[in-house]
């Protein structure tokens, strides 16, 4: 079985990433603490890239995926304190020098943050128009890979994350609406989410079919976290009565308009990215099962 060095397992992304795909890899987990899990934990400094880049040496995976704090979604990523841009490419680079020595095939998922309008749907080829510390350490790590191997999957994700880990936008949702409390949102933003297990198999995909540069890997429909919500409490039989809209300011037109084009994708792939229906089915049906297995995975992180 072929072997898969996943970063980042204690957050959103990784975690659904590793639970996912031991299925089908000998996975192998990086985190801030080692554990007893359902694959091999690692611990290593995330701050430390020199650390990292040593642990890819001496596994010498087939597959990498870096899933580090810049692979939280724009509507999370205000939540989430400011990454450095220097670092996180220095830590991009060194994995990157250790994919090529060792052969590994390495993808690192980044944020839909670096946009804010005013287009919809942006290609990967659009001009990243947001500003701020979080979207410009993103733009970073695109630039330090750029005419490299490596595939950098812009996303939207949403999902359960272990305990412990800072909750994406989906769970408050979820947590207010379950206990029968207001959710309030916007319906001014839109992107185009999706469900972290989903995305987790079509990376891998990605990486099988030796995939490489920028590529939006998200959901197939936009919506705001307004019709998000309402989609939510629907399919977990949730009150809809519950989400209201936020009181705002008006806003300009298209501000934080993070929705991402995917043609690229389906063309390569060759396949349909899921709807938001389908996505939150499935999001609803992880509450029981799913989520408690991160949940006793990070569990094991703190013991």
């Amino acid at each position: 079985m072929d072997k898969l060095l996943v970063t980042g397992v204690e957050g959103l992304v990784g975690s659904n990433v590793a639970a996912v795909l031991a299925e089908h890899c000998q996975v192998v987990g990086v985190s801030h603490g080692s554990a007893q899990a359902p694959y091999r934990v690692i611990a290593c400094d995330p701050n430390d890239p020199l650390e990292l880049a040593a642990i890819a040496d001496a596994e010498s995976p087939r597959w990498l995926i870096h899933c580090g704090p810049l692979s939280r979604c724009g509507w999370d990523a205000a939540e989430m304190p400011s990454p450095d841009a220097e670092h996180e490419s220095h830590v991009a680079a060194s994995l990157a020098a250790a994919a090529r020595r060792s052969g590994a095939r390495l993808a690192v998922v980044l944020s839909d943050a670096v946009f804010a309008g005013p287009r919809l749907f942006h290609t990967e080829a659009s001009t990243p128009t947001a500003g701020g510390r979080f979207a410009a350490a993103a733009r970073a790590v695109e630039q330090v890979l750029t005419d490299s191997e490596v595939l950098m999957v812009r996303t939207h994700a949403y999902g359960w994350s272990p305990r412990g880990a800072q909750p994406n936008y989906a769970e408050a949702c979820w947590q207010l609406l379950s206990q029968g409390e207001p959710c309030e949102v916007d319906a001014q933003r839109h992107a185009t989410p999706i469900l972290a297990t989903d995305l987790a198999v079509l990376i891998y995909r990605a990486l099988r079919a030796r995939l490489h540069g920028l590529i939006h890997i998200a959901g197939a429909e936009r919506t705001s976290p307004f019709r998000f919500a309402a989609e939510l409490a629907l399919a977990c039989n949730f009150a809809g009565r519950l989400v209201r809209l936020k009181d705002e300011a008006p806003r300009r037109p298209h501000a934080d308009e993070t929705s991402l084009n995917t043609h690229r994708v389906r063309r390569e792939l060759e396949t349909p990215l899921p709807l938001l229906r389908e996505g939150l089915s499935r999001f609803a049906e992880q509450a029981d099962g799913f989520r408690q297995r991160l949940d006793a995975r990070a569990t094991a992180l703190a013991a």
